[in-house]
């Protein structure tokens, strides 16, 4: 691949961007666990984002189709409120992979992803089989240092709220690596009904 060819891909997921006062919740959740002393890489909060679909590395022209398939969609869909509560993990408790907040999905929100997922399809793009489980990375495990006081840490705030908001819209991102880190850019925003 050369280097122009490169750069007509994107690496970008489907989201519902977090408002500032959930976002600043599990910043102070994550600041806890933090303390733990536990291997894991953090996500920086700026990136906390509710994720509906990941589409993987995609061709830079699929994104105008995908935003058309999404109006198409979900746009008619209404907006819809969100509750996020506590922290758990993926991966078993001797080996956990994955650190999130957890979100009280309603059946609306399952129904948004659905929308998603089938727009992706519509466009060629392949999605994870998995099925699908809403939640906020926080953090992944690098390794098992740390890990009990990590686990005791999370068993504390396992039912904590961490606020609500109401979701008026999904965005395409793309996701950006540097020597930072990861920073995502807004490619396409597909607002819902009822949304200004």
């Amino acid at each position: 691949m050369t280097a122009d060819a490169a750069t007509d891909v994107v690496r970008a997921f489907v989201a519902i961007e977090l408002s500032e006062t959930v976002r600043a919740a599990m910043a102070r959740l994550q600041a806890r666990l933090k303390r733990s002393g536990s291997h894991v890489g953090w996500v920086p909060p700026e990136n906390f984002h509710l994720s509906l679909a990941f589409l993987g590395d995609i061709p830079a022209t699929a994104v105008t189709g995908l935003q058309a398939e999404l109006v198409c969609r979900v746009s008619t869909m209404a907006s819809l409120r969100i509750a996020f509560e506590g922290v758990g993990h993926f991966g078993s408790a001797s080996s956990p992979r994955v650190i999130w907040a957890g979100v009280l999905a309603p059946p609306a929100l399952m129904a948004l992803q659905l929308g998603v997922a089938s727009a992706a399809r519509a466009c060629a793009i392949a999605l994870e089989s998995r099925p699908y489980r809403p939640h906020v990375t926080l953090g992944r495990v690098r390794s098992g240092r740390g890990r009990d006081a990590l686990l005791a840490a999370m068993q504390k705030d396992a039912a904590m709220p961490l606020g609500e908001q109401s979701a008026s819209q999904v965005v395409v991102m793309q996701s950006l690596l540097g020597s930072a880190g990861a920073h995502y850019q807004v490619l396409a925003v597909v607002p819902l009904s009822g949304a200004p």
